[in-house]
């Protein structure tokens, strides 16, 4: 009896203490959630750790399904700031949108992350018509944060294809379905890209006023805890500057604070890079420095294909290498250039097609809705099936097309730049096997010389030989002897005429032809002039050429001289160099 008591106790407790744990994991999850969102742009690693936390309270929390989709979109976010390309999470949310047991809620933010991987891997008019999609469905749910989210999504797939108009009306839509005080977050973002949108528009002339409101929300926003949107303010203000011949102390000052908020960011890092490229290149002139920039931003913008950015950086790459009269490489950019252009503009007229496509769609839907009312309901729903079966075979057909044509010309341009590769690659290697035979041929020198000292320390090693034989058996009964047998090889090796024809046969193995060239282009020289001159070849010193020849020192200098007029030299001309290059 008493078991069964402490039993049901046990399990008691333990259905009274779960929910608690329930709530806290809840609690931290949100925590996690604002957390990594607000640092998504300025703190890559930290913002990774983070959703490997949430995944880990989502799977072992009671609403897994939940947290789970919740994560992803958090993920997709950071994906997106940070440029990162995932297509195991972009595959992944397309098998969850499979699912039927999604609530609309749950739809939507997969939707929403979807979008935002569309948007990492530079894919606009995918992440345009998916957000048209999901926003019709978030207004009927009246759900106005995500409704915000949808039309900020919108207004920077316009924005981002220089559709300034469009993406300005898309942001000021959104700022009317937010609440500030609510999402301050998002609110600062789509503040700061409306006014980057209004630096952009031809049609805006009080710049400056854009340039004011931006230094108020930036003092703003400084006073919240969310402060996402400041990088992309801070740059907006240096780029404005360095287009008008502005003051360069704010464009340092602006530049360095982006670089500041984005230094663990190198996808936003490439824009502070770029900008910083333009000024070096407009204001200081200094072009070489300006393509030092130029390329930092393109090795991170070209492997993300960020269309917005790479037509601009390689306009301006254009005009660096003119400014350094490189030619080839103006032209080559200029063409890049050309072809990113077309791109941009492609997308720009399938967005406004397919939004005037929308907008004459739903006109003509609620006419005929009208229509219907008074007349036939069936026979309206007849027609409206077949406008809407027509009008997405049509819309279905172009896009295939569109999206044959763009995956045709990328593989082009994916070939020719292979090509490039390569063509640079097979440069590099020539000038490496260039600089190794550079390398061979003085370690080969160093070798001939070696076995020149090599030679004379031989011969002055047979005679001190033989001297330290004469001197082991010498003894006071033979003294005169072993001195006379002594002063016999040393005058036999004082006598350098007798190994001299020995000499040369060793310095030719190691100077082939050298003699041979000495006498064909200056006859003059003499037999003696001929020794000293392979005595230098070899690198040994004056003095010791003096003891080698049984001379004094000035004689050689003599030598030396004569030698020196008898080869056409210079007094300035060094003789020891002019010997080595023979």
């Amino acid at each position: 009896m008493r078991q069964n008591k402490t039993f049901k106790i046990f399990i008691f407790l333990l259905f009274a203490i779960s929910p608690v744990f329930s709530q806290a994991d809840r609690d931290r999850f949100d925590s996690l959630e604002n957390l990594a969102d607000n640092i998504s742009y300025s703190q890559k690693q930290k913002s990774l750790d983070i959703i490997r936390e949430m995944y880990d309270i989502a799977h072992d929390s009671q609403d897994s399904g939940v947290f789970i989709i919740r994560t992803i979109y958090v993920e997709s976010i950071v994906n997106e700031r940070q440029g990162i390309l995932d297509s195991v999470l972009l595959q992944n949310i397309n098998i969850r949108l499979q699912t039927d047991n999604l609530t609309p809620r749950e739809n939507l933010l997969l939707m929403l992350s979807l979008i935002h991987n569309y948007l990492t891997f530079g894919d606009h008019i995918s992440a345009y018509a998916t957000a048209l999609q999901a926003l019709e469905d978030s207004k009927q749910l009246k759900d106005s944060l995500m409704t915000a989210k949808l039309l900020h999504t919108l207004g920077s797939c316009c924005k981002n294809v220089k559709l300034y108009n469009m993406a300005e009306d898309f942001y000021l839509e959104a700022l009317g379905w937010i609440d500030i005080h609510t999402s301050k977050n998002i609110y600062y973002s789509i503040k700061a890209n409306l006014y980057s949108t209004y630096l952009s528009m031809n049609e805006v002339e009080d710049k400056a006023a854009i340039i004011d409101s931006i230094q108020i929300l930036i003092e703003e926003i400084k006073e919240q805890p969310y402060q996402n949107a400041l990088p992309l303010l801070y740059t907006n203000i240096g780029n404005y500057y360095i287009s008008t011949d502005g003051d360069e102390q704010k464009i340092i000052y602006n530049l360095l604070k982006a670089s500041e908020l984005y230094k663990e960011n190198p996808h936003r890092h490439a824009l502070i890079s770029y900008n910083a490229g333009v000024y070096y290149m407009f204001r200081k002139q200094d072009y070489n420095k300006a393509v030092d920039y130029f390329r930092d931003s393109r090795n991170v913008w070209e492997q993300n294909n960020e269309i917005q950015y790479l037509t601009f950086l390689y306009k301006s790459l254009m005009y660096a290498y003119i400014g350094i009269e490189q030619i080839d490489s103006a032209l080559f950019y200029a063409q890049k250039y050309q072809e990113f252009v077309d791109k941009e503009n492609l997308n720009a007229q399938m967005m406004e097609t397919y939004q005037k496509y929308i907008t004459t769609y739903l006109d003509a839907s609620e006419n005929k809705l009208m229509l219907a009312e008074s007349k036939n309901a069936l026979k309206n729903k007849q027609l409206v099936i077949t406008l809407i079966s027509t009008g997405g075979l049509i819309l279905m057909a172009v896009l295939l097309f569109i999206i044959f044509w763009q995956k045709r010309r990328s593989m082009r341009q994916y070939i020719l730049l292979k090509e490039a590769e390569a063509k640079e690659l097979n440069m590099q290697l020539e000038k490496e096997l260039i600089l190794q035979q550079v390398q061979a041929d003085q370690l080969e020198n160093k070798k001939r010389e070696l076995s020149s000292y090599s030679l004379l320390l031989s011969n002055k090693n047979q005679i001190l030989n033989q001297i330290s034989e004469v001197n082991d058996h010498l003894s006071l009964a033979n003294v005169s002897d072993g001195k006379r047998r002594i002063e016999m090889i040393i005058r036999e090796n004082l006598q350098v005429d007798n190994d001299w024809n020995d000499f040369v046969i060793h310095f030719e193995e190691v100077h082939p032809r050298f003699f041979e060239k000495v006498r064909e282009l200056y006859p003059k020289v003499t037999q003696d002039d001929l020794r000293l001159m392979a005595y230098i070849r070899i690198g040994i010193a004056p003095k010791q050429i003096a003891q080698m020849l049984n001379i004094t020192y000035g004689s050689i200098r003599i030598s030396r001289h004569r030698l020196k007029t008898k080869l056409n030299l210079n007094k300035e001309e060094n003789l020891d160099h002019f010997i080595q290059s023979i």
